[in-house]
């Protein structure tokens, strides 16, 4: 990543320079968030994990490090054209609104909003972002509920925490879990 990509948002291209790239990527997209009060240390899964070890309950992954990886991964081709519009956007200032959109939709319970982030995202403008963005999200989620699926039919009473772009899309968890038998509601927390 070029000196100019890091500059406005205050990250050391030495920093960054030995990192995978699109790891390199996720850190710019992580800065630039924080700009707007979002940090991964106040995300769901922080501190659900938290809560769950301080009353000692059983935590269990449905992914692997590896999985989530490999799916995370622009192939050699993808590679140079994500990074490529994610830096536009980046240097474009338009990647801030639809993080904000996304975190609002998350936090209303707009499952509609959330349901059309492809429309909305300004990230799946191009055939190789929607390929990877399918590969990311919904064939994913298709293992995701095979794991819920299989973890509840073990008979395991279950809280299971995910993204909220795992809601979002024709191959939403919820969808999903619909089609196996599961009953999906919406829950929302009194404020």
């Amino acid at each position: 990543m070029s000196a100019r990509a890091t500059k406005p948002l205050a990250a050391p291209p030495a920093a960054l320079a030995r990192r995978p790239a699109l790891l390199q990527l996720s850190t710019l997209m992580l800065l630039e968030a924080r700009r707007d009060g979002f940090d991964v240390g106040f995300g769901q899964d922080l501190m659900l994990l938290a809560r769950a070890k301080a009353d000692s309950r059983p935590v269990q992954s449905l992914e692997s490090v590896e999985e989530q990886l490999a799916a995370l991964e622009p192939t050699a081709a993808e590679l140079p054209a994500v990074v490529d519009g994610a830096l536009k956007q980046l240097q474009r200032g338009q990647v801030r609104a639809p993080l904000r959109k996304l975190a609002d939709a998350w936090a209303r319970g707009d499952m509609k909003t959330l349901g059309s982030y492809e429309r909305w995202c300004r990230c799946a403008d191009t055939p190789a972002e929607r390929a990877w963005l399918k590969r990311v999200n919904d064939d994913r989620n298709v293992q995701l509920a095979a794991r819920i699926d299989a973890l509840h039919g073990a008979g395991q009473r279950l809280l299971v925490a995910v993204g909220a772009l795992h809601m979002a899309g024709p191959e939403a968890l919820p969808v999903l879990l619909a089609q196996r038998g599961f009953t999906v509601e919406a829950v929302h927390l009194a404020k």
